[in-house]
């Protein structure tokens, strides 16, 4: 919140992930579900959380032609992106979705790890409001 990285507390999320994370989207798929907020994938990504009664609308990569991924990002449909890469085509690949995340101001993470981390702190700020205080608020002297 201090540096100005909002994340969303409703709308859409993004998911493309490697095989290798896979098994480890699924629990913080149930939290998204659990905040309400819809799931898009990738085919590969979908079919495995449809798998798992996780409910997700399959959305096409940028090369698999339109609509595609880029264009819901530009058209502000996707407020958050999880989306883990391997290997240099899947890199190459990805650097539309980047690029566009970063114009759009929506948070992208690259990691399972760091995915984690920012689904964890949605699911707490939904039951407790959270502001930024100075120091100088917090210690009056």
């Amino acid at each position: 919140m201090a540096a100005g990285n909002k994340l969303p507390d409703k709308g859409s999320v993004f998911i493309s992930v490697r095989d290798e994370d896979k098994e480890n989207i699924l629990l913080l798929c149930q939290v998204i579900e659990k905040l309400n907020f819809k799931i898009f994938a990738t085919k590969g990504t979908a079919d495995f959380l449809s798998k798992f009664a996780i409910n997700v609308k399959m959305i096409k990569k940028v090369n698999e032609g339109s609509p595609h991924i880029v264009d819901f990002i530009q058209k502000n449909k996707i407020h958050l992106i999880i989306n883990t890469t391997s290997g240099v085509k899947s890199i190459s690949d990805s650097l539309s979705i980047r690029r566009t995340a970063l114009t759009k101001k929506i948070p992208y993470f690259t990691t399972i790890s760091a995915a984690k981390i920012a689904i964890t702190g949605l699911n707490i700020i939904t039951d407790n409001e959270i502001s930024v205080k100075s120091i100088q608020e917090l210690y009056n002297t």
